[in-house]
Protein backbone atom coordinates (compact mmCIF):
# COMPACT_ATOMS: atom_id res chain seq x y z
CA UNK A 1 0.00 0.00 0.00
CA UNK A 2 2.90 2.30 0.94
CA UNK A 3 4.51 1.84 -2.73
CA UNK A 4 1.08 3.06 -4.32
CA UNK A 5 0.63 5.87 -2.45
CA UNK A 6 4.41 6.97 -3.12
CA UNK A 7 3.42 6.22 -6.75
CA UNK A 8 0.41 8.43 -6.54
CA UNK A 9 2.47 11.45 -4.75
CA UNK A 10 5.17 10.98 -7.82
CA UNK A 11 3.11 11.17 -10.24
CA UNK A 12 0.80 14.30 -9.16
CA UNK A 13 4.09 16.14 -8.75
CA UNK A 14 5.03 15.26 -12.58
CA UNK A 15 1.30 16.04 -13.24
CA UNK A 16 1.52 19.84 -12.04
CA UNK A 17 5.14 20.72 -13.12
CA UNK A 18 4.23 20.66 -16.70
CA UNK A 19 1.30 22.97 -16.34
CA UNK A 20 3.56 25.70 -15.02
CA UNK A 21 2.75 25.64 -11.60
CA UNK A 22 5.21 25.40 -9.10
CA UNK A 23 5.18 24.07 -5.54
CA UNK A 24 4.40 26.96 -3.25
CA UNK A 25 7.06 27.75 -0.77
CA UNK A 26 6.32 29.47 2.32
CA UNK A 27 8.96 30.71 3.48
CA UNK A 28 9.20 32.68 0.40
CA UNK A 29 6.72 34.93 1.95
CA UNK A 30 8.30 35.61 4.68
CA UNK A 31 11.74 37.24 3.39
CA UNK A 32 12.55 40.55 3.99
CA UNK A 33 12.57 41.69 0.38
CA UNK A 34 8.77 40.06 -0.32
CA UNK A 35 7.70 42.05 2.56
CA UNK A 36 8.88 45.41 1.77
CA UNK A 37 6.90 47.76 0.16
CA UNK A 38 7.76 51.05 -1.33
CA UNK A 39 6.89 53.84 1.57
CA UNK A 40 7.96 56.64 -0.43
CA UNK A 41 5.40 59.73 -0.96
CA UNK A 42 3.06 57.67 1.51
CA UNK A 43 2.32 59.17 4.94
CA UNK A 44 3.59 57.13 8.37
CA UNK A 45 1.23 56.50 10.79
CA UNK A 46 1.54 58.33 14.13
CA UNK A 47 1.72 55.16 16.32
CA UNK A 48 4.00 53.26 13.46
CA UNK A 49 6.72 56.64 13.79
CA UNK A 50 6.19 55.62 17.17
CA UNK A 51 7.21 52.41 16.96
CA UNK A 52 9.99 53.22 14.92
CA UNK A 53 11.78 55.55 16.91
CA UNK A 54 10.67 58.62 14.71
CA UNK A 55 9.03 61.60 16.49
CA UNK A 56 5.89 62.28 15.35
CA UNK A 57 3.77 65.62 15.29
CA UNK A 58 2.82 65.49 18.86
CA UNK A 59 6.25 63.81 20.46
CA UNK A 60 9.15 65.90 19.23
CA UNK A 61 12.70 64.88 19.03
CA UNK A 62 15.43 66.37 20.56
CA UNK A 63 19.33 66.10 20.15
CA UNK A 64 22.04 67.73 21.85
CA UNK A 65 22.30 70.12 24.74
CA UNK A 66 21.35 73.19 23.39
CA UNK A 67 18.15 71.30 21.74
CA UNK A 68 17.26 69.77 25.24
CA UNK A 69 17.96 73.30 27.56
CA UNK A 70 15.28 74.79 24.91
CA UNK A 71 12.70 72.17 25.31
CA UNK A 72 12.55 71.92 29.38
CA UNK A 73 12.42 76.31 28.68
CA UNK A 74 9.73 75.84 25.76
CA UNK A 75 6.28 75.61 27.79
CA UNK A 76 6.48 78.65 30.09
CA UNK A 77 4.73 77.27 33.55
CA UNK A 78 3.61 74.46 31.70
CA UNK A 79 4.53 70.79 31.90
CA UNK A 80 7.05 69.51 29.79
CA UNK A 81 7.68 65.94 29.23
CA UNK A 82 10.35 63.88 28.23
CA UNK A 83 11.19 60.46 27.13
CA UNK A 84 14.23 58.88 26.89
CA UNK A 85 14.83 55.81 24.67
CA UNK A 86 16.90 53.70 22.39
CA UNK A 87 16.53 52.20 18.95
CA UNK A 88 17.58 48.59 20.22
CA UNK A 89 15.11 49.12 23.80
CA UNK A 90 11.79 46.40 23.13
CA UNK A 91 10.02 48.62 25.81
CA UNK A 92 10.86 52.08 24.52
CA UNK A 93 9.13 50.73 21.38
CA UNK A 94 6.60 50.11 22.75
CA UNK A 95 5.73 52.45 24.92
CA UNK A 96 6.37 54.88 22.05
CA UNK A 97 2.69 54.92 20.65
CA UNK A 98 1.21 55.17 24.13
CA UNK A 99 3.10 58.20 25.22
CA UNK A 100 1.68 59.80 21.58
CA UNK A 101 -1.96 58.67 22.67
CA UNK A 102 -0.94 60.36 25.83
CA UNK A 103 1.00 63.79 23.87
CA UNK A 104 -2.81 63.77 21.46
CA UNK A 105 -4.76 63.80 24.70
CA UNK A 106 -2.83 66.13 27.20
CA UNK A 107 -2.12 69.26 24.10
CA UNK A 108 -1.38 71.35 26.97
CA UNK A 109 1.53 69.97 27.67
CA UNK A 110 4.74 69.89 25.45
CA UNK A 111 6.45 66.51 24.69
CA UNK A 112 9.89 65.43 23.83
CA UNK A 113 11.88 62.37 23.53
CA UNK A 114 15.76 62.20 23.04
CA UNK A 115 18.26 58.90 21.89
CA UNK A 116 20.13 57.72 24.58
CA UNK A 117 22.92 56.44 22.35
CA UNK A 118 23.28 59.61 20.10
CA UNK A 119 23.59 61.76 23.34
CA UNK A 120 24.78 58.94 25.95
CA UNK A 121 27.26 61.79 27.91
CA UNK A 122 24.61 64.06 28.57
CA UNK A 123 22.18 61.57 29.08
CA UNK A 124 24.66 59.83 31.81
CA UNK A 125 24.94 63.44 33.04
CA UNK A 126 20.81 63.72 33.88
CA UNK A 127 21.66 60.75 35.44
CA UNK A 128 19.60 58.49 33.14
CA UNK A 129 20.36 54.76 34.06
CA UNK A 130 17.27 52.79 33.06
CA UNK A 131 15.19 52.81 29.73
CA UNK A 132 12.72 54.27 29.05
CA UNK A 133 12.98 56.81 31.53
CA UNK A 134 10.64 59.82 32.01
CA UNK A 135 11.35 63.22 33.22
CA UNK A 136 8.87 66.16 34.10
CA UNK A 137 9.55 69.42 33.95
CA UNK A 138 7.53 72.69 35.32
CA UNK A 139 7.85 76.05 35.15
CA UNK A 140 10.38 77.61 37.27
CA UNK A 141 10.26 74.83 39.97
CA UNK A 142 12.47 72.82 36.71
CA UNK A 143 12.24 68.80 37.30
CA UNK A 144 9.28 68.01 39.28
CA UNK A 145 9.10 63.92 38.53
CA UNK A 146 11.07 61.24 36.85
CA UNK A 147 10.77 57.57 37.05
CA UNK A 148 11.07 54.62 34.51
CA UNK A 149 8.23 53.43 32.79
CA UNK A 150 7.41 50.57 30.82
CA UNK A 151 4.51 50.25 28.52
CA UNK A 152 2.46 48.80 31.32
CA UNK A 153 3.03 51.63 33.56
CA UNK A 154 1.96 54.24 30.83
CA UNK A 155 -1.09 55.36 32.76
CA UNK A 156 1.16 56.90 35.46
CA UNK A 157 2.24 59.43 32.50
CA UNK A 158 -1.65 60.89 32.34
CA UNK A 159 -1.91 60.78 36.08
CA UNK A 160 1.48 62.63 36.68
CA UNK A 161 0.65 65.35 34.27
CA UNK A 162 -3.70 65.33 35.47
CA UNK A 163 -1.62 66.23 38.90
CA UNK A 164 0.17 68.74 37.97
CA UNK A 165 -1.94 70.20 35.87
CA UNK A 166 -4.42 70.99 38.09
CA UNK A 167 -1.57 73.23 40.05
CA UNK A 168 0.44 70.49 42.24
CA UNK A 169 -2.74 69.69 44.16
CA UNK A 170 -5.82 71.65 43.10
CA UNK A 171 -6.39 73.56 46.48
CA UNK A 172 -6.49 77.35 46.69
CA UNK A 173 -5.55 79.42 49.65
CA UNK A 174 -5.14 76.17 51.93
CA UNK A 175 -4.13 78.30 54.58
CA UNK A 176 -7.57 80.09 54.63
CA UNK A 177 -9.55 76.92 54.44
CA UNK A 178 -10.81 78.41 51.11
CA UNK A 179 -11.32 76.31 47.97
CA UNK A 180 -10.34 73.00 50.03
CA UNK A 181 -13.06 70.52 50.11
CA UNK A 182 -13.98 69.53 54.05
CA UNK A 183 -15.02 65.93 52.90
CA UNK A 184 -12.07 64.96 51.59
CA UNK A 185 -8.70 63.61 53.15
CA UNK A 186 -5.40 65.23 51.80
CA UNK A 187 -3.46 62.54 53.82
CA UNK A 188 -5.44 59.82 51.42
CA UNK A 189 -4.18 61.25 48.46
CA UNK A 190 -1.88 59.50 46.61
CA UNK A 191 0.61 62.01 45.09
CA UNK A 192 3.00 61.18 42.62
CA UNK A 193 6.90 61.47 44.33
CA UNK A 194 9.01 64.08 43.45
CA UNK A 195 12.37 64.18 42.71
CA UNK A 196 14.73 66.22 44.69
CA UNK A 197 17.25 68.17 43.29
Amino acid sequence: HWLVLAACVCNAAAFVAPLGRAPARAHALRTPAARARPLAGRPVAPARAARMGEATASVKKIDGREEYEAAIASNGDGVVVVKYYASWCRACKALGPKVEKIARTHPEAKFYEMEFEANKDLCKEIGIKVLPFIEFYKGDAGKVEAFSCGPSKSSKIAATLDFYDQGECGLTNAADGEGVDASVDPTDVAAPKRVRR
